[in-house]
């Protein structure tokens, strides 16, 4: 009965370690965004300056050990054979790195990924449409114009790399 529960107890940590890491402790947000799939946008003079520096002394003087801007959006993956529903989170290489670290399976060389626009999946979406590092996956996502309609926009990032959580 104690190894159960030192096992169970075991698993909730490490599940809630892997969502610290790649969520955060807190998410700092506008109210008006209710947690929904579009991002809010927010201009460069509304961010904080220490939360730009990422891990800057006065961050630390907090107790914070860096802080990272993100954004979400749904989406749309297509593989060669099968399509996928995504909520896509977007980060900068050096944040992924540091969120991914100990998740990642396959990486692309980080030379490779600065040049052009590139995605991190999963093992099982890259299982279910059959892609690997180095592919090219069709990501289709959807803006308002200026009339407030939805229009799909599509990408065509490269696999940088596969992570399994």
């Amino acid at each position: 009965m104690i190894v159960t529960i030192a096992t169970v107890k075991g698993f909730q940590n490490g599940i809630k370690d892997k969502i610290v890491k790649v969520h955060g402790n807190y998410i700092i947000d506008h109210a008006a965004n209710m947690e929904g799939a579009d991002p809010l946008v927010v201009g460069a003079q509304f961010v904080p300056g220490f939360v730009k520096n990422g891990s800057s002394s006065e961050l630390l003087g907090l107790g914070i050990e860096r802080a990272a801007i993100s954004a979400s959006k749904a989406g749309i993956i297509k593989g060669d054979v099968d399509i996928d529903g995504v909520v896509a989170k977007g980060l900068g290489y050096d944040d992924f790195n540091y969120c991914m670290n100990g998740f990642l399976l396959r990486q692309l060389d980080s030379t490779l990924v600065k040049q052009e626009p590139w995605i991190f999946i999963s093992k099982s979406l890259s299982s279910r449409l059959l892609l690997d590092t180095g592919d090219r996956a069709t990501f289709v996502f959807f803006v308002e114009d200026s009339s407030g309609r939805g229009r799909p926009r599509a990408a065509r990032p490269l696999i940088a790399g596969i992570f399994e959580t």
